[in-house]
């Protein structure tokens, strides 16, 4: 008989549930089975994490639901890009045609009914998204695509989180929703942006002109003061900077601005600051609940877990939360890719369509590099 001292099981090691990486290093958390939760207060889902631990997940862009996996090890700095002669040779090709929802027209037309709502002083402002479906002839490896976004777009804060079993959210946000270090609290929203040029001249005259944009400022200020205002009883000292900065990505420019403060109740957690700012205007509108009620009636889709948020908090409180743009939903073969640009009055649908395009490019512009430089046309079609 085999002593049962010498007799043991071998564990399955933990699924890894984030990849996260930044200008100041990786991070990468493996975890148990995905809790998702109704999100009551945010509070309440503070609680129910300082219990567990360590968590790491999604924040739905609504703010009602969670996903989160209980954290058994977190590696920081480490995961590096992947190296010559790991087996990688480029995501699948793409079979079909591109699905756009709504099409090139049809998000022309929600522009317009937008702008017909801020006629009747309904809304300030409306965060108008659009999706595009790519089919691929295998499954796409999420593990790879992040990769290849952190190779792609080093200055961005790069996240691969699976929020259901079989499914992956990967993307390359710029932008911090909101980050706690002790007491410490920071937040960097980012609202108003304008498509890049290859040109360096117009580039940079793009960039000027942005910064003293009424229309863009006005867009910026409703996402600053929310955030501000959201931050503030949490906090004994909370300080905004005097003006917007250029925030530049790889596509796009953006209007950005830090805020710092610091806690009162060292209690208070990166995941209740996160439950609390969900959603910003930055990604729903403003003022935000009249927003989202006007989303659920223009936009043709949900958006789940896109607009959301994605990080970690420890056991100590301590953590980090991204916004969820610059992003795809990875099911096996089918890939999502989600974009959004802020509708104020005054604003130009096809502009609008525009940018939606050039911060849709993040990620097609990685999984269509094998591709004879795929697009969509501005009727919809496919075109090289």
């Amino acid at each position: 008989m085999i002593p049962r001292a010498l007799f043991t099981v071998p564990t399955p090691p933990h699924p890894v549930r984030l990849r996260f990486h930044t200008t100041q290093g990786s991070l990468k958390a493996t975890g148990g089975r995905i809790h998702t939760i109704d999100v009551s207060s945010p509070g309440e889902l503070a609680s129910w994490a300082r219990e567990q631990g360590t968590v790491a997940g999604a924040i739905s862009f609504d703010g009602r639901t969670a996903a989160l996996s209980v954290v058994h090890e977190m590696h920081r700095h480490g995961d590096p890009l992947l190296e010559a002669g790991s087996g990688w040779n480029g995501f699948p090709r793409v079979v079909g045609t591109p699905e756009e929802t709504p099409t090139s027209a049809g998000y022309r037309g929600r522009v317009e009914k937008a702008l017909s709502v801020f006629e009747r002083g309904e809304l300030d402002k409306i965060v108008l998204a659009r999706k595009l479906r790519l089919r691929f002839e295998t499954t796409v490896p999420a593990e790879y695509l992040y990769q290849a976004l952190v190779e792609a777009h080093p200055e961005a804060r790069t996240y691969a989180v699976s929020p259901a079993e079989g499914q992956w959210l990967v993307g390359a946000s710029p932008e911090l929703l909101v980050s706690r270090q002790g007491r410490t609290v920071t937040s960097h929203p980012l609202a108003g942006s304008v498509p890049r040029s290859p040109d360096p001249v117009e580039d940079e005259n793009r960039g000027r002109r942005l910064l003293t944009s009424e229309k863009d400022l006005r867009e910026h200020s409703y996402v600053v003061e929310m955030i501000a205002d959201t931050l503030s009883p949490y906090c004994r000292r909370l300080a905004v900077a005097d003006r917007s900065a250029l925030v530049g990505t790889r596509t796009v420019w953006h209007l950005g601005t830090w805020i710092e403060g610091e806690l009162r109740d060292q209690d208070t957690t990166a995941l209740e600051l996160a439950a609390a700012l969900q959603p910003t205007p930055a990604l729903a509108g403003a003022p935000v609940a009249s927003a989202v009620h006007t989303l659920e009636e223009l936009e043709p889709f949900a958006r789940g877990y896109y607009g959301g948020c994605i990080g970690w908090c420890d056991d100590n409180g301590d953590g980090e939360w991204t916004v969820a743009i610059r992003c795809a939903s990875v099911r096996g073969p089918v890939v999502d890719l989600y974009a959004g640009a802020g509708i104020v009055a005054g604003s130009d649908p096809a502009a609008e369509l525009t940018e939606t395009t050039a911060k849709l490019s993040t990620l097609a512009d990685v999984l269509l590099a094998s591709e004879l430089e795929v697009e969509v046309a501005p009727d919809g079609a496919r075109s090289a």
